[in-house]
């Protein structure tokens, strides 16, 4: 059952990147991460033993923080984000009380290809065919899996190149200009470590996508309110470069953090205030200005005291483990990175169907292994 529910995962993970479907007359999206969460929270509560592999108490503060700040500014919108939030950490929690063994890393990975080879063909019939899919979603969820098929391919087997770039088309083709950069970290971070041949090789693969990219018309369309445009263009002709109206919610959310900056104006207090000036906006498109404005600098340490000790858990093991359950680490610390990197321009503390629910899963998935084969892999 362990693995049927990492599939379903995966499942969503797929389904949420459709648009605007709808299903007993519920969005797909809600059903993405609903289902999800009630299973885990069946699991949670009929489980006869928990083991708190989890780091809980990391999460628990951060949690705490964010319900009390929730109650006090109450609204059902608040609520239902205050539960996305959530969700995540209790789906990690539930995966790191099954009894998974480093083996099944292997059935974790044959998910993985499958879901890779789903993204990408419905990114490329939306792309010949015009068919609408859920964009922010589909690139986030590339970004998780650029990670892996990368780590993988570097430390174990070199055929999953082949998978890593079939996941980085995906925003190349629909020119998401920070998902391209999320999906090219796993290989920049590399550079440092390569050889000098692999660094001149991926240094030219990174000079020539990047180029094509640029030049393309649909990238200098979406990138240029002329419809053209170079890399002078960010220094001395900044108000032709589009942000989708990202400045004009960022600058006024600068300036009222002041107001309340140690606690925040209260729990998902943003949503209404961007909206006063881009009505049919409900993020800001930038976690940490969310986070600010609506928890305070507070609330920000927690959160990065959360992933810091969740991070630092699983590094304690680095070389303390067999090589399969290494690279799981290492993919899932360079996860941790991207997802701060996505956060400046996107959502994904909230979209948590394309992210952080797969993410989590696999975060438990790894703490299961440690605890289950630590006899048998740990050295030390």
């Amino acid at each position: 059952m362990r693995i049927n529910f990492f599939y379903i995962i995966c499942f969503f993970c797929f389904l949420s990147s459709f648009d605007k479907l709808t299903i007993l007359g519920f969005s797909h999206t809600s059903i993405g991460w609903i289902f999800p969460l009630f299973l885990s929270l069946f699991f949670l509560f009929f489980k006869k033993s928990v083991f708190l592999d989890f780091p809980v108490r990391a999460w628990f503060p951060w949690i705490l923080y964010v319900m009390l700040s929730m109650i006090f500014s109450f609204t059902l919108s608040a609520f239902q984000r205050f539960i996305m939030l959530i969700s995540p950490v209790l789906i990690g929690i539930v995966f790191s009380n099954f009894n998974f063994c480093y083996l099944d890393l292997k059935k974790i990975n044959l998910g993985l290809k499958f879901l890779a080879v789903g993204l990408f063909l419905l990114k490329v019939t939306s792309f010949i065919t015009n068919f609408n899919v859920n964009e922010p979603g589909l690139v986030m969820t590339a970004s998780l899996l650029c990670c892996y098929f990368f780590v993988q391919g570097i430390y174990s087997d070199s055929k999953n190149f082949i998978f890593y770039i079939i996941v980085l088309l995906i925003p190349v083709i629909g020119v998401n200009r920070m998902a391209i950069l999320a999906c090219l970290i796993p290989a920049i971070l590399f550079l440092k470590s390569s050889n000098l041949v692999q660094k001149i090789i991926l240094g030219l693969f990174f000079i020539f996508i990047s180029l094509q990219v640029f030049k393309s018309d649909s990238f200098q369309g979406k990138m240029f309110y002329s419809g053209s445009g170079n890399f002078s263009s960010f220094i001395y002709n900044i108000e032709d470069v589009r942000t989708h109206g990202r400045l004009v919610m960022w600058v006024p959310m600068m300036d009222k953090i002041p107001d309340s900056l140690l606690l925040g104006h209260g729990f998902d207090s943003s949503t209404e205030f961007i909206q006063n000036y881009i009505s049919w906006i409900t993020h800001p498109h930038n976690d940490y200005l969310r986070i600010l404005f609506d928890l305070g600098i507070m609330g920000l340490f927690l959160f990065f005291i959360a992933y810091f000790f969740s991070i630092r858990k699983i590094l304690f093991y680095r070389y303390r483990v067999n090589d399969t359950v290494s690279n799981f680490i290492v993919f899932l610390t360079l996860s941790f990175f991207v997802f701060f990197i996505l956060m400046i321009t996107g959502n994904p503390i909230y979209y948590v169907n394309y992210y952080g629910n797969l993410q989590f899963s696999l975060y438990g998935v790894l703490l299961s292994v440690l605890r289950n084969e630590k006899k048998s892999i740990i050295y030390s």
